[in-house]
């Protein structure tokens, strides 16, 4: 049942999609027999075209359409189709937010009481990475309004008196069954994106799992970095995602929150917080308001796009270099949480202490590979460091319980690799040292 709840939301997380989609498939079927032009719009530049039908197979839809003077062809989703032109987005981001530049910070009971109300279970660090992520896959569908106007019903209490009847098991109006579906479908994908879906294969916070899910059809691509950054390097990073004439989006994320920064209006960005939006522009108050909501903390900042050719701003090649040597090993952590193999492949090359824990409770970056499931990084720490004077300690275990990385690893790929490197499990390194008290001491070596 719980599973059944979360795939009946799934539809409505498909924000421009639902906004005006009226396609069956026996339209589809008839639009292809008859060659029956239909509108679509490019996610690549956000821009409408007319499409024909080119094939359909059972769970796949090929259109074709002209791109300048070339016909191209694309497989895209049934639900991507619109028989009607869709009603022109003109209104501004600010004019969303009524007027003002940002939503006042969110109270503590804005989100969190409205899921566990419905029966979700969430929590801070949780929700913040759900948000950020459903805001950048809102903008990469080019209808970063829809997840605008959302959020702004939340904030508001909308959506208050729907919950008590939901809640209640009251009934609901046809009205308030599309509502609930549209609620519902939002707080799923939060869930989904934190790793809290009770869906097997869906554990831990892995956005490009959930990403590829919700957007099968869609290719996407990741430049990331890591390191602290100034004032003028986050400024550097503003302005790509304003100048940018593709949808782009930047995710920024420390040990323990992630937030978004989303193309907005043509002249300025939008910054999502679990607890506020912002509109922001390339420039010192910019600048501030995304280091300070992420607490001036060491970063893994990632550009996600639709378009191979984006290139990452410069400051992407620089700011670990110019990243205070204490605090180069929670780049480390940071890079191997989110696994990016390449970008922890040239951190491994630093002189970096490979066992340094990244969080309090004290989880290393291979511990934390090995729960995410990233063999490649998992490989890497294990076998770049050998020539090191930091050797990687393979049974550095959490400070709170002792879990080696071995306990947690999520794959028998990542078991064998551990095993294959002297991984012990903790209840082996106890038996091992409970073992060893107990051999009697050596005999005195006799002497004349």
């Amino acid at each position: 049942m719980k599973n059944l709840i979360i795939l009946m939301g799934f539809c409505s997380l498909f924000f421009s999609k639902l906004a005006y989609s009226e396609i069956t498939k026996q339209e589809a079927q008839n639009g292809l027999e008859e060659q029956t032009p239909f509108f679509w719009k490019d996610p690549k530049d956000c821009s409408l075209k007319k499409a024909k039908i080119f094939r359909m197979e059972p769970g796949s839809l090929t259109i074709k359409y002209n791109k300048g003077e070339a016909e191209k062809t694309k497989e895209v989703e049934l639900s991507d189709l619109s028989k009607k032109r869709p009603p022109e987005r003109t209104e501004t981001i600010q004019k969303l937010l009524g007027g003002m530049k940002s939503f006042p910070k969110y109270k503590q009971d804005q989100i969190i009481p409205k899921m566990s109300a419905l029966g979700y279970k969430p929590n801070l660090s949780g929700v913040c990475y759900g948000i950020a992520y459903m805001a950048i896959q809102a903008s990469l569908r080019c209808d970063i309004r829809s997840f605008v106007k959302r959020m702004e019903k939340i904030k508001k209490g909308e959506f208050n008196d729907l919950i008590g009847k939901i809640k209640n098991k009251d009934d609901l109006s046809d009205t308030e069954k599309s509502q609930k579906l549209d609620l519902m479908g939002f707080f799923d994908g939060i869930k989904m994106y934190f790793g809290d879906s009770g869906i097997k294969g869906f554990k831990g916070q892995k956005w490009q799992k959930i990403f590829k899910l919700f957007n099968k059809h869609q290719n996407y691509y990741v430049m990331p970095t890591v390191g602290k950054f100034s004032d003028i390097q986050m400024q550097d990073v503003i302005g790509a995602v304003i100048k940018s004439k593709h949808p782009i989006a930047m995710s920024f994320s420390n040990v323990s929150h992630t937030t978004s920064l989303v193309k907005g209006d043509s002249d300025s960005a939008l910054f999502i917080n679990h607890d506020s939006l912002s509109i922001i522009k390339a420039n010192d108050d910019g600048a501030r308001i995304i280091l300070n909501a992420m607490k001036n903390k060491v970063l893994i900042v990632q550009q996600i796009s639709l378009e191979d050719s984006l290139e990452a701003p410069d400051v992407f090649k620089t700011v670990f270099e110019k990243t205070p040597s204490n605090l180069r090993n929670e780049s480390l952590y940071l890079a191997a949480r989110e696994g990016h193999v390449d970008l922890v492949k040239a951190l491994l090359k630093k002189d970096i202490d490979v066992n340094k824990a990244g969080t309090n409770n004290g989880i290393t970056p291979l511990l934390i590979a090995s729960y995410h499931g990233y063999t490649a990084v998992v490989k890497a720490l294990l076998t770049e460091r050998k020539e090191s004077r930091y050797v990687i300690d393979v049974n550095q275990g959490r400070t709170t319980d002792g879990l080696t990385p071995l306990d947690v690893a999520r794959t028998d790929k990542i078991k064998e690799l551990l095993r294959n490197n002297g991984g012990k499990t903790k209840a082996e390194k106890r038996n091992r040292s409970e073992s060893e008290e107990e051999k009697p001491l050596p005999k005195k070596v006799r002497t004349k």
